[in-house]
């Protein structure tokens, strides 16, 4: 198996736990994420399968937009900054308008901005996690010195009714949401956490998209391109009989800038055999690059046709 697989982290699964359930269902050796999800933590997660791949993920991980959906509960903030945590004040007299948060969001968090990494945090400084770190007064001077410029690049209250503020929001790479919820209920003078949180995409891949693990043992699908000397060499015929081998529906197409595209459809095994060979082609063909995306079928295909 080799590609960028979607992935949909469950709530309660830590970083180990996926990459270690995608080594042994995907039989991988080589894997690597874009952006890590606590463990109260729901959503996406863009995982590369195979060397070629696991290169790709620098830009994912450095100069990516990342979107979520997150609950904050106003009145109370905990030592975590979130729900698993110890409450460390409490002020529930104080009640913020939906203005009056507004206000605030557009003043303080809008745009550029410096941010604190969360003491309780997978951040590493020195080799060693925050949340390792002996004391927590260590830990926060460290967290104080890693403080790094974020943006904010839009967001969306989707529904307020105190405590509880849904809210979505468009960060950079880089962006805590935990922060964001904590420095939130500062400035309101209320304190805040979060209480849950998903995330919904990065740059153009989707939650919507993503396989969870119940997902793998249905039907997949793979989306891939190739650039190079593609066309008019037999390629997308080459790509139709590989599927048909394979067991494989979907179609493959010429584009209009010279590539060709295609989308199979199957089980993991089959998907994985067909991504093995794929990569080749007539004697012909000239594969400057490709890229596969592994994820949720979006439609269903009878046959595997050449379009």
């Amino acid at each position: 198996m080799q590609g960028i697989f979607l992935f949909f982290k469950p709530i309660g699964w830590t970083n180990k736990h996926i990459l270690g359930f995608l080594k042994r269902t995907l039989n991988a050796p080589k894997l690597g994420h874009a952006g890590t999800l606590d463990p109260f933590a729901e959503g996406l997660m863009v995982v590369a399968v195979g060397r070629k791949f696991t290169r790709k993920l620098h830009t994912l991980l450095t100069a990516s937009t990342k979107e979520y959906i997150t609950t904050i509960e106003l009145g109370a903030s905990t030592d975590t900054f979130d729900h698993t945590g110890t409450i460390t004040r409490s002020s529930s007299e104080y009640q913020p308008s939906l203005e009056k948060i507004t206000t605030a969001i557009e003043a303080n968090f809008v745009g550029e901005r410096t941010q604190v990494p969360p003491v309780y945090s997978a951040k590493k400084i020195f080799g060693k996690r925050l949340r390792d770190i002996a004391t927590k007064e260590e830990a926060l001077a460290l967290a104080v010195s890693r403080a790094k410029t974020v943006a904010l690049h839009d967001y969306a209250i989707i529904s307020y009714d105190y405590p509880r503020l849904v809210i979505r929001l468009a960060v950079s790479s880089g962006y805590y949401i935990r922060t964001f919820g904590n420095d939130l209920g500062t400035l309101l003078g209320t304190g805040a956490h979060l209480t849950a949180l998903k995330r919904t995409r990065i740059n153009g891949y989707l939650a919507d998209d993503a396989l969870s693990p119940d997902d793998l043992e249905h039907t997949l699908e793979v989306a891939g391109t190739f650039v190079g000397a593609v066309q008019g060499v037999g390629f997308r015929y080459f790509i139709q009989e590989l599927a048909e081998r394979y067991q494989l529906t979907g179609h493959a197409r010429n584009a209009h800038d010279g590539s060709v595209s295609f989308v199979a459809q199957g089980n993991l095994q089959s998907i994985s055999r067909f991504l093995t060979f794929v990569d080749g082609g007539p004697a012909l063909t000239r594969i400057e690059d490709y890229l596969f995306v592994i994820r949720k079928p979006r439609e269903s295909f009878p046959v595997f046709t050449v379009q």
